[in-house]
């Protein structure tokens, strides 16, 4: 039953993605992909400091469809997504591991989406 209900929401979420997807090259190096389905997700996170405060830390995460870039094989640290931003210019976000989680994951263990976490390198 689990499985099935997950099923139905990566289904749901494939269908979706062309209404919230943002234009976006993802790049390695010299390579580069344009994404056709590129959602900007935020992963918002608490850490104590060592004084007992709370600090909140937010990562931007893209939700893309793995097949898109397969040719490179799986997103690595140092890699880019460059998004379009509303004033013209291009956002540039570093793929890289969150706390002790890799650079990605998959939305559902063996779906099509990947959650890239990245983190805003530069806006030109």
């Amino acid at each position: 039953m689990t499985i099935a209900v997950a099923d139905s929401l990566e289904w749901m979420a494939t269908k979706l993605m062309p209404i919230g997807t943002a234009a976006a090259v993802y790049r390695r190096g010299a390579t580069t992909i344009n994404l056709d389905y590129c959602v900007d997700g935020m992963t918002e996170r608490e850490r104590a400091d060592e004084e007992g405060g709370v600090l909140k830390i937010r990562h931007h995460d893209f939700i893309i469809q793995a097949s898109e870039i397969a040719s490179l094989g799986s997103p690595a640290a140092g890699d880019l997504i460059e998004v379009a931003d509303r004033q013209g210019g291009t956002a540039k976000y570093e793929v890289l591991p969150l706390g002790d989680e890799p650079c990605f994951r998959r939305v559902h263990e063996a779906g099509p989406l990947l959650r890239i976490h990245t983190a805003l390198k530069v806006i030109e």
